[in-house]
């Protein structure tokens, strides 16, 4: 039997509000065959530039 691609549970995760320096809770249901590697990724701008020169986005790693 082939793996099957994860199914997120819909509507997870959500879009959440904080006030800065409060934390911020993310919820995400994964249903797989497979073990999941989930990673939380912020979005950052280097540089003016939100993409490397090997056109990756720059992101860092929250959890």
């Amino acid at each position: 039997r082939s793996p099957h691609r994860p199914i997120l549970q819909a509507g997870l995760p959500a879009n959440v509000t904080v006030q800065v320096g409060e934390d911020a809770k993310f919820v995400c249901k994964v249903y797989s065959d497979a073990q999941p590697h989930i990673q939380w990724l912020q979005h950052i701008v280097k540089n003016g530039s939100r993409y490397g020169p090997d056109g990756l986005p720059y992101v860092r790693v929250l959890k």
